[in-house]
């Protein structure tokens, strides 16, 4: 069915959930399993990227090499869970805004399946602009899993 599952995961309580969804998946097909985090310069602060200060640009960069470390703790734990699973792993991590980033690492890493988390509201209504952007320009199937909206997506 599925040869290669792209799961698109971030810090925050909505990673646990999406990467679970996806390794029971990959676990059922017998899919390799893609974990993808997308590192966003667009959620950093305007003011970071003002070079006239050099304290300013010190900041960025602290910042920027802590939620890479992040990211890359996160991936490396990941990986170990679906190492644990026996499922066949890859983890990567790409610079970028996250809808662009995900889709275009599913079409390098020809995923047929991409999943990724979905925040909803009290309403049941969905808040998340990165799920809206990979339905609309995924190169293959998408599922979504839902999360509150107090969730990373």
């Amino acid at each position: 069915m599925f040869k290669n599952i792209l799961v698109a995961v971030a810090e925050g309580p909505g990673a646990d959930a999406v990467f679970a969804h996806a390794l029971s998946l990959a676990r059922l097909t017998e899919a390799r399993l893609i974990v993808l985090h997308a590192l966003s310069a667009e959620q950093q602060p305007a003011h970071a990227f003002v070079h006239d200060n050099d304290s300013n640009w010190v900041d960025y960069m602290q910042r920027w090499k802590r939620r890479e470390h992040e990211g890359s703790t996160l991936l490396q734990h990941l990986h170990q869970q679906a190492a644990h699973a026996h499922v066949p792993v890859e983890i990567l991590q790409q610079t970028g805004s996250p809808g662009p980033t995900i889709c275009r690492g599913a079409q390098e890493q020809q995923a047929d399946l991409i999943v990724v988390g979905r925040r909803v509201g009290p309403d049941g209504l969905p808040l998340g602009s990165t799920s809206t952007f990979v339905l609309h320009h995924a190169p293959c199937a998408v599922q979504t899993v839902p999360l509150q909206a107090d969730a990373t997506p």
